[in-house]
């Protein structure tokens, strides 16, 4: 399990490295509106493949933990590529016949069309990988998912960027073509490792599509409500009154789960393939409880250094003109941080969750931010009414989670509280220090 998690942070961490040089390199050396509608293309296309997929990043681990026969975890994924194929089609779809009512939809733009088309392509191939990374996850490859990861997020990135220094579309367009050469390699992969038995019956594929989609779809709907959480928290901060700066500062805040990425990556997906094993109750409890404590340790530091320091990674990450009011940026990344604790706890509940108690909880931790945000809205109360409503969902939610988990596994032992106060101490001194 050492080495799954090893593999995995290793891996996530290449490729953060990758994705926030790539962000930097475009924001420094492209028009400021340019790069805009980019980072706003990327959010709303990836929200489109989170909507398609079903939640198979969860199900279709699972489902392949589950029942270890070959010719059982073949049918699963390709019941997983069928269940995905709409939406991945769709996206192709965008990238053959762009149009410019769409530009106009997504990015305010009607000439952007090649910007779109380069988006399309890539985010499709993001989504095939998506399922293909799910299939060796489910499969324990981790060695090859690490290797496909590095791949698709930092080597063939890089090389775009050095092939297309002057033109977003076309270095998206090439990222797009390498990624999709990743996704063949790793097919193959996959396909080798499941070689067919003389045995081996033919199952039915359209119901076990059936299965999947029923375990993930009320489990998507949870977790596009807890992403709008964050992803429209800018529009409705306008729609509140508040200045394009400040919205912009709770935009650039939503950016900063990226750096958590390699972390949640790293704990989730191994503590569902290790509970979804069904072990004894026992075991359960004590590998629950080790991520839960290590999760919530990673959440505690990183929200001090991350808010501490919000304003100035970001002046030296995008540059100056993308760092938004300082005090707005902080208590929105603040929610960001708790939604990263969320979102690596979920590791833990999706492995058992017969009741759907996870994406209910979400759902209605939503309907708080709706509530929440409309009354902001209506008094005018500008971004501190939309952050105040960001926070209050992500305790909620967090509330919600560690109530869920308690009733399953009961909770760790402070056994890393001294050293934790120790960490937390040490960057407010930092902090302070560095303030004039």
């Amino acid at each position: 399990m050492k080495r799954s998690i090893l593999l995995t942070l290793i891996s996530e961490a290449i490729a953060l490295l990758a994705t926030v040089w790539l962000t930097r390199q475009i924001a420094l050396h492209h028009p400021t509106d340019l790069v805009a509608e980019y980072l706003v293309l990327r959010q709303v296309l990836n929200w489109v493949l989170g909507v398609g997929l079903f939640g198979l990043n969860i199900a279709l681990p699972q489902a392949l933990a589950g029942d270890r026969r070959p010719e059982v975890q073949r049918a699963k994924i390709l019941a997983s590529l069928m269940v995905a194929a709409p939406a991945l089609s769709l996206l192709v779809l965008g990238a053959l016949v762009p149009s410019q009512h769409l530009a106009l939809a997504l990015v305010h733009n009607a000439a952007r069309q090649p910007l779109l088309r380069a988006g399309c392509l890539l985010i499709a191939g993001n989504g095939l990988f998506t399922v293909l990374a799910a299939a060796l996850q489910g499969l324990e490859r981790f060695g090859s998912l690490a290797v496909a990861r590095i791949a698709a997020f930092a080597l063939v990135p890089t090389l775009a960027v050095a092939i297309h220094p002057s033109s977003i579309p076309a270095l998206l367009g090439s990222w797009a073509w390498g990624t999709w050469m990743v996704d063949l390699l790793m097919a193959l992969r996959i396909a080798a490792s499941l070689k067919p038995t003389k045995s081996a019956q033919p199952l039915p594929i359209g119901r076990i599509g059936r299965e999947l989609f029923r375990y993930g779809a009320l489990r998507m709907m949870g977790a596009i409500a807890q992403l709008s959480t964050v992803a429209l928290a800018p529009s409705l901060a306008l729609w509140s009154g508040a200045s394009a700066r400040e919205a912009g500062a709770l935009s650039v805040a939503a950016m900063f789960g990226v750096l958590l990425g390699p972390i949640r990556l790293a704990l989730q997906p191994v503590a569902l393939t290790q509970l979804a094993r069904r072990p004894p109750l026992r075991e359960a409890r004590l590998i629950a409880q080790n991520f839960v404590a290590a999760a919530a340790a990673i959440a505690t530091v990183a929200g001090v250094a991350l808010t501490s320091l919000a304003g100035v990674l970001v002046a030296l990450w995008l540059g100056s003109h993308f760092a938004g009011t300082e005090s707005a940026l902080s208590l929105s990344v603040a929610a960001v941080v708790l939604q990263f604790f969320c979102y690596t706890l979920e590791g833990v509940l999706d492995a058992d969750d017969p009741q759907k108690e996870r994406p209910r909880a979400q759902l209605l931790a939503a309907g708080l931010f709706v509530i929440a945000a409309l009354v902001g809205i209506e008094a005018r109360a500008g971004a501190a009414g939309v952050l105040l409503a960001q926070l209050c969902t992500s305790i909620g939610l967090t509330a919600l989670y560690l109530r869920q988990i308690t009733n399953r596994y009961g909770l760790p032992q402070a056994r890393s509280i001294p050293s934790l106060l120790l960490g937390i101490a040490t960057l407010q001194k930092i902090h302070h220090r560095s303030r004039p």
